[in-house]
């Protein structure tokens, strides 16, 4: 293996924790601001800020049904996603412990798993079918696999169990020609 590293893309694992698991598996996306997932627009005019804030506010006037949606949160983790993109020249590919979020390519602002910020990363993993996969039913088509359900046990709760040490895997980005790609193993 050694002598085929120097071949191959570097690459830096971080820990998932477990607060990570619980929101990839949650419903719905919450931003903040200063997301830096998604494009933002270099200047606001008064007349486009007051009329999205119009159309995109609720009017209901049920206060009780409103959920105080927050966005979450992983400083330690989003620190280390952070310092493993700037330690890979500041462009990554991320994976997770057996997939690639391939299929949550149409959220990105590039239609790439190209990933540059913490941001980026996080919504992928948070948009991907495969990855929520990994968490939930990986085991599930082994034949030595014993479904151990515990009472009122939630998916999150499950998931956690069941995979007491996910890893994601940042890769060194490189733009290549899917027709010309090769996998050794």
């Amino acid at each position: 293996m050694q002598a085929f590293k120097a071949l191959g893309f570097r690459s830096i694992e971080v820990a998932v924790p477990e607060e990570f698991i619980r929101y990839a598996l949650a419903e719905g996306v919450v931003a903040t601001e200063s997301n830096r997932a998604m494009p933002q627009r270099e200047e606001v005019d008064a007349f486009d800020a007051a009329a999205d804030l119009e159309k995109f506010t609720l009017g209901d006037g049920d206060e009780d049904e409103e959920a105080e949606a927050t966005a979450a949160s992983f400083p330690a983790f989003e620190r280390d996603v952070s310092a493993a993109i700037e330690a890979l020249g500041g462009e990554c590919a991320p994976k997770f412990t057996w997939s690639a979020p391939k299929d949550a390519v149409w959220v990105s602002a590039g239609n790439t798993m190209k990933c540059r910020n913490v941001d980026e990363v996080i919504l992928l993993l948070k948009a991907s079918d495969s990855v929520a996969h990994d968490l939930t039913d990986a085991y599930g088509a082994c034949c030595d696999y014993e479904e151990n359900a515990i009472a009122n046990e939630s998916e999150e709760e499950r998931a956690i169990r069941e995979n007491p040490s996910p890893v994601l895997t940042l890769r060194e980005w490189f733009d290549l020609n899917p027709s010309m790609e090769f996998r050794c193993f």
